[in-house]
């Protein structure tokens, strides 16, 4: 085997980042929407549903939503106050559709919990 003198990679200039962008078109999120409007077949998949909604209305991430908790719902001014983020706390504004989606919620949920979706098999609660 004989090695190289040089870097065949040298000058190559790489794409800067690497983080990639896609955003749903019109019709995607069309057809997500009439997705997540049938009736869930478990528990599990309903709680999947409603998160999506959250995340598509909201913005948030991911971790945010599921990791939500009752005391960070603010129903009375429509946000949710994050104590602690990925960024650090941060006040998210919730759209009406948002607050209804929670709202209801709130009506069929456990709320002797603290977290507003069930939370099973969570051993580190520090990263919610």
């Amino acid at each position: 085997m004989e090695l190289i003198p040089r870097n065949p990679a040298l000058g190559i200039k790489l794409p800067p980042g690497g983080q990639r962008h896609r955003y749903l078109s019109a019709d995607e999120l069309r057809r997500l929407g009439e997705v997540l409007e049938r009736p869930a077949s478990t528990t599990t998949a309903g709680a999947a549903a409603i998160i999506l909604r959250l995340l598509i209305l909201t913005g948030a991430r991911r971790g945010e939503i599921e990791g939500l908790k009752w005391s960070e719902v603010d129903f009375n001014f429509g946000m949710l106050r994050k104590k602690t983020s990925k960024t650090g706390a941060k006040v998210i504004p919730l759209a009406r559709v948002a607050v209804e989606i929670l709202d209801e919620q709130r009506r069929w949920v456990d709320r002797s919990q603290p977290w507003f979706f069930l939370r099973t098999g969570v051993t580190d609660t520090s990263m919610v």
